[in-house]
């Protein structure tokens, strides 16, 4: 995260590419022109280059979806200079979490967990409302699995099976669908960070509940 901070005190927007990401020539392509598309749209946090999704897409060329995924990605200062590696604000924060990301984000508060910096970005996110942009299909493809990685010591059995890919004219969406995409959405929180069915769906109305109630009293 301090080389990611360093690289936004010295540009307004850019790539961020780690050393085992492998992507295809047309990722830098797909970032630049969508990082001027939606310059100013805050709703945009970030753009990805990971597609896992194996179900049915939207016509378009990209979707939204509110988890980031960052296995390259690009993104603006705008957004940066609003991350907190440290998640200071986390005792005064309002927001409604399942229990997996309570527990998470308590483990980074408390630097229980001090070796990853995507979960803040995702928290960030969500204070933010706003959403990753990601690719219909796999722009870049994480090579770094093995017994030495930090992270990533065995490829789980989704990400094996998606195929590095080309992408080209971008067709985009309409400002009215720059929302997350629900059925990937499920897909990730089942598949990805193995939430129960149950409990997601749970989750989501008590966050919508709390979402409605404070826009009615902020009135």
């Amino acid at each position: 995260a301090t080389a990611i901070t360093w690289f936004f005190d010295h540009v307004e927007e850019g790539i961020i590419l780690e050393d085992d990401c492998l992507p295809d020539p047309s990722f830098f392509t797909f970032c630049q022109t969508l990082l001027g598309y939606y310059r100013t749209d805050a709703r945009v946090a970030l753009l990805s280059g990971n597609a896992h999704y194996p179900g049915s897409l939207p016509p378009e060329s990209y979707y939204f979806l509110k988890y980031p995924a960052t296995w390259g990605w690009a993104t603006w200062r705008r957004t940066w200079q609003q991350y907190d590696y440290e998640l200071n604000n986390l005792p005064t924060n309002s927001i409604l979490f399942s229990e997996f990301w309570n527990v998470t984000f308590d483990k980074i508060y408390h630097k229980k967990m001090t070796t990853c910096w995507d979960y803040q970005l995702y928290y960030l996110m969500q204070q933010q409302q706003s959403l990753c942009l990601i690719p219909s299909v796999n722009l870049v493809k994480n090579i770094g699995f093995g017994e030495y990685a930090t992270h990533t010591s065995v490829a789980p059995d989704w990400y094996a099976a998606v195929p590095l890919a080309h992408i080209g004219t971008l067709r985009h969406p309409l400002p009215s669908e720059i929302k997350s995409f629900e059925p990937a959405e499920l897909w990730a929180e089942q598949h990805i960070f193995q939430l129960e069915p149950p409990l997601t769906f749970y989750f989501r109305l008590r966050r919508k509940i709390t979402y409605l109630t404070n826009k009615f009293f902020h009135l």
